[in-house]
């Protein structure tokens, strides 16, 4: 149960964990997927940069729900073989003020990895919730994405 790397920041430090067990979904905020199609992944645009795609889950989904509809939503793909993989560790030094649609828990929240396979692409659509999205071979991705993004690729593709 050993962190692959942590950092600390002014109002709160991480550390990623690999660990069979799923903490509690009452305190898990978010969800990334390293999506994989036909030996290329999946990445999503947001107004900063490349990423993984990631959400956050709804007050009424389970982790397989959240998955599934935001894949659908984000990249319009279909998963399966989802495997979990690690979860992030976020201790808040402050209170991280709560927003209507999500309630950030204090001091400690996590956001969950999972490695899958995406069975089928369909024609591209608009989605507001990134700007494109796009098919990209693992060279390409690293290239595109920051260097915590690209740190956690590498390791999830070992």
């Amino acid at each position: 149960m050993k962190s692959h790397f942590k950092s600390t920041y002014s109002d709160y430090a991480w550390e990623f964990i690999q660990d069979k067990n799923i903490p509690d979904l009452e305190l898990i905020t978010c969800v990334f997927a390293l999506v994989k199609y036909k030996w290329k992944f999946f990445l999503t645009k947001n107004h900063r940069w490349w990423e993984l795609p990631w959400w956050h889950i709804e007050k009424w989904e389970n982790l397989k729900e959240c998955l599934d509809r935001e894949m659908m939503e984000e990249i319009w793909v279909k998963i399966e073989n989802e495997k979990f993989f690690w979860y992030k560790k976020i201790t808040n030094f402050e209170k991280v003020k709560n927003r209507d649609w999500w309630f950030y828990p204090f001091p400690n929240s996590y956001i969950i990895f999972y490695i899958c396979d995406a069975t089928c692409t369909n024609s591209k659509i608009f989605c507001p919730d990134t700007l494109d999205y796009w098919l990209f071979d693992y060279d390409e991705v690293l290239e595109m994405v920051d260097e915590d993004n690209k740190r956690i690729f590498e390791i999830m593709c070992k």
